[in-house]
């Protein structure tokens, strides 16, 4: 898959807290209860003005996914996360599969030395059989509580050898506040960045400014369902043009998002 796929993966996993306090675990700082085992997100984007894109923004609580042939023949996209966590809170896998995938996925696995905050990622590529090609390591560095940083050196075996950054930084609460990612190759950059603007009572995000594909985006998100421990089953993203009056301006892109918990209601 295109190289977007290792921004897809970590911003899928966004809001981790660069923590020196053993106490502010990944789960945490994503706000999600010391029940929740782990996280599945399946992500459908549509870019462009098309029926499929409006019909979402029409009826994002109800909208059911068509077949990939129809997605594939409206311009959409799809791909899913799956994340887990230790005991403790802290993230211990990623698992990124998407559209014509062919039972391929790109997995991510973090180390933790003893109970301290993980402070290595290793990237692999999973065959269908199960079969696990590494392409890349990282290390993580947090920096005061403040940002966390990781680096890592990629060996794609279609994209060839890179380096991927990744910053994050946080506010005062421990919640994302920015995040950027570049992955550089020898014949490009790919640079994507969220800068949130916004969070609800609930502290989730609600407004954010982002970089896509060298595009700067003014985007709105909002919300749906709820299960007993309050976590919503559909965010839908909405994006618009810089400074656009939202109720006027045509939406450029949207990206609706299911979300499934695995709870595990043993003491922690």
């Amino acid at each position: 898959m295109a190289s977007a796929g290792l921004l897809l993966l970590v911003s899928g996993v966004s809001c981790v807290r660069a923590a020196d306090e053993a106490a502010i675990d990944s789960r945490a700082a994503m706000g999600l209860p010391e029940v929740v085992a782990g996280v599945y997100a399946q992500r459908f984007v549509f870019n462009g003005a098309s029926s499929m894109l409006q019909a979402v923004q029409d009826a994002p609580e109800g909208w059911l996914p068509p077949d990939d042939a129809a997605l594939v023949e409206a311009g959409g996209e799809r791909n899913a996360h799956r994340f887990g966590f230790d005991r403790d809170g802290w993230l211990v896998s990623s698992d990124l599969t998407w559209l014509g995938d062919d039972g391929w996925r790109i997995s991510l696995r973090w180390q933790r030395p003893g109970r301290a905050p993980p402070n290595e990622v290793r990237m692999l590529m999973v065959s269908p059989d199960g079969v696990e090609h590494r392409i890349g390591r990282g290390d993580i560095v947090h920096r005061g509580g403040v940002e966390q940083v990781l680096t890592m050196d990629l060996d794609h075996p279609v994209q060839g050898r890179g380096h991927f950054k990744r910053v994050e930084r946080f506010d005062a609460d421990g919640r994302l506040s920015f995040d950027e990612g570049i992955t550089r190759y020898a014949d490009r950059v790919e640079r994507h960045v969220l800068k949130v603007v916004e969070r609800d009572a609930r502290g989730f995000i609600v407004r954010s400014r982002d970089l896509i594909d060298g595009v700067w985006f003014d985007v709105g998100t909002r919300y749906y369902g709820a299960d007993a421990h309050g976590l919503p089953a559909r965010s839908l993203k909405s994006f618009f043009e810089v400074d656009a009056d939202p109720a006027r301006a045509t939406v450029a892109r949207a990206e609706l998002t299911f979300y499934e918990y695995q709870y595990d209601n043993e003491a922690r």
